[in-house]
């Protein structure tokens, strides 16, 4: 929190990955850094809720990697639809929960990378509209999950043929 208080505001990338960094990330003055494009916190001790982060991030992020951070919370409540440059998207092993279809559906369509490894969303996977709500996505991390389903693999697997031939 205080380090990103003393950040210049024309901040583009912060990479805090494999640090020792600590705090509640959601209480860190992020609307500040309005520049910020990529932010890097894998593998921190830093916490807090999904939520409260996503609310005070900048609308500017086109990269964001939590992996294997302390977030949780609700990930039908966060506002990713916020982030309208938003490209890339990495929360392996957090405790977000919530139903895969809802979480989806607040994406921005720009996102092309979704990592959800380890999460604790769930529900089927099937019923995401996944052309029309990520028409942009090329990569996909769904594995233990609880919406890891035959039939969820198999419309991931019918929508990337179509996709990528």
């Amino acid at each position: 929190v205080k380090l990103v208080a003393e950040l210049p505001p024309t901040l583009k990338e912060l990479n805090l990955t494999r640090t020792n960094c600590f705090g509640d990330g959601g209480r860190a003055p992020w609307k500040r850094l309005a520049s910020l494009e990529k932010v890097y916190q894998a593998d921190t001790h830093i916490t807090g809720d999904i939520v409260q982060l996503t609310s005070k991030l900048p609308m500017s992020l086109r990269e964001l990697n939590l992996d294997r951070t302390e977030y949780y919370g609700e990930g039908v409540k966060a506002e990713w639809s916020f982030f309208c440059y938003l490209e890339t998207l990495c929360l392996t092993s957090l405790k977000i929960t919530g139903d895969i279809v809802k979480i989806v559906e607040r994406m921005p369509k720009t996102l092309k990378v979704l990592k959800l490894y380890r999460t604790e969303c769930s529900g089927e996977g099937a019923k995401v509209n996944w052309r029309k709500l990520l028409p942009d996505l090329e990569g996909l991390s769904l594995p233990h999950t609880a919406l890891m389903s035959e039939t969820s693999l198999q419309a991931w697997d019918e929508y990337s043929r179509s996709s990528f031939d």
